[in-house]
């Protein structure tokens, strides 16, 4: 037997009329529910010089024991200095002559250690001269604070056992460094690739490429 259903003779179909009236009643309802229209805010924005004499700065990172102090990238490998919004000549680290600045390659991210007032560690993102991205550690010198000691570098070995992650091309580097709530120390790379990545390595899982790395930076080393 097949049953056919029909349309119960209780159910009506609003008129246009009262169709009218209740989308009024709900646009009353959102407004009320909206609450008062807010003020127009002008942004109140303007530019300062705070330093010049820079060359290709790409980065800014404040002192984390000392707030007079800034810390500016500079692409070919200085780390400048800037206390007080005076650019000194002492260089915090120097990597003139050893990074590639072929492309978007040179020294691209800096970030200190959450416990870095007792373990002066420091974390640079650098491309070396064939072009390859190096995380290096490195100890802020006992000696001067505004100094760093070079002979403590210890660069990071990958999955692959190299202290390097191979690059592509000259392009598509990344560069940021920072540190999670957690501790650990977020990478961010570009694909490393040309353009709209024709090597897929961003959506290659076994690629560190176009990736957001995330580490266990406390190692022995």
């Amino acid at each position: 037997m097949v049953r056919t259903l029909g349309v119960s003779p209780l159910m009506r179909y609003p008129t246009a009329s009262c169709l009218a009236r209740r989308v009024a009643a709900l646009g009353v309802t959102l407004a009320s529910l909206a609450g008062p229209a807010l003020p127009t805010v002008q942004a109140q924005l303007r530019a300062e010089v705070v330093a010049t004499g820079l060359m290709r700065p790409l980065g800014v990172v404040a002192d984390p024991i000392d707030p007079t102090v800034h810390y500016v990238l500079e692409q070919q490998g200085r780390i400048r200095i800037v206390r007080n919004g005076v650019l000194t000549p002492q260089d915090f680290l120097d990597f003139t002559g050893k990074v590639s600045t072929v492309g978007e390659g040179g020294l691209l991210g800096i970030a200190f250690a959450p416990d870095y007032a007792t373990s002066r560690r420091l974390f640079v993102h650098l491309n070396n001269l064939a072009g390859d991205t190096v995380i290096a550690r490195f100890k802020r010198s006992n000696d001067d604070p505004q100094r760093v000691d070079s002979a403590s570098r210890f660069d990071f070995q990958w999955p692959s056992g190299d202290r390097f992650i191979h690059q592509l091309s000259g392009s598509h580097k990344g560069g940021q460094i920072a540190f999670g709530p957690e501790g650990y120390l977020y990478i961010g790379l570009g694909d490393g690739s040309s353009g709209d990545d024709p090597d897929n390595l961003a959506q290659n899982p076994d690629s560190l490429l176009g990736k957001m790395l995330r580490i266990d930076a406390d190692v022995a080393g």
